[in-house]
């Protein structure tokens, strides 16, 4: 008896502190996601709200480098199973403030492989920059099933890479710094 309410009050203060870190940690969230069907793909917008935790803002302002990525899926929705996903873009935000210049440098890294850079003087104006992405084409692939489509976006920021072995050592670091929920449009016209 006495053991098992130890152990049941061990694994209650674990997720506890769990939840109350995820919470803490989670400031941002995918707001809006549009989707819209056109000719042999979609084409899909998101917005991020909220912006970022005040560490990895602080941690910008000292000029460490950042990596932002978005995850734009297309999904298959299936009524008695798991939702299937067709097809899969990402779109990676590289932020760094030069602070001999007292400037921003976003680069930003399309689906495509496409590499654009601008200067910016605020973390209001990054932020703007990083917050959205715009008319990512994703295409769906031929002779694929009929059904109901959606897309979902996620953004993640990664932690720096740990050196050479230390991540097999070190396993249980989290890798991720800033992670969003998935975020999903209305469903689509059917497409066949």
């Amino acid at each position: 008896m006495i053991m098992r309410r130890f152990i049941y009050s061990c694994l209650l203060s674990v997720f506890l502190v769990s939840g109350v870190a995820t919470n803490a940690a989670a400031e941002g969230r995918i707001g809006t996601v549009l989707a819209v069907p056109e000719k042999g793909g979609v084409m899909v917008s998101a917005t991020l709200e909220g912006g970022f935790p005040k560490e990895i803002v602080a941690e910008l302002r000292r000029g460490v480098p950042k990596d932002l990525f978005y995850t734009v899926t297309l999904k298959r929705r299936h009524r008695r199973f798991f939702d299937e996903e067709v097809a899969a873009r990402s779109v990676g935000f590289t932020i760094k403030y030069d602070t001999l210049q007292s400037r921003y440098r976003i680069q930003q890294t399309d689906p495509d492989g496409k590499v654009t850079e601008r200067e910016v003087p605020t973390y209001a104006e990054a932020l703007s920059i990083v917050s959205r992405i715009d008319q990512v084409h994703i295409n769906i692939p031929p002779g694929g099933k009929t059904g109901v489509l959606y897309a979902s976006v996620k953004a993640e920021m990664r932690a720096v890479k740990l050196p050479m072995y230390l991540n097999y050592v070190l396993f249980f670091i989290p890798i991720l710094e800033f992670e969003t929920p998935w975020a999903r449009s209305p469903n689509l016209q059917r497409v066949r």
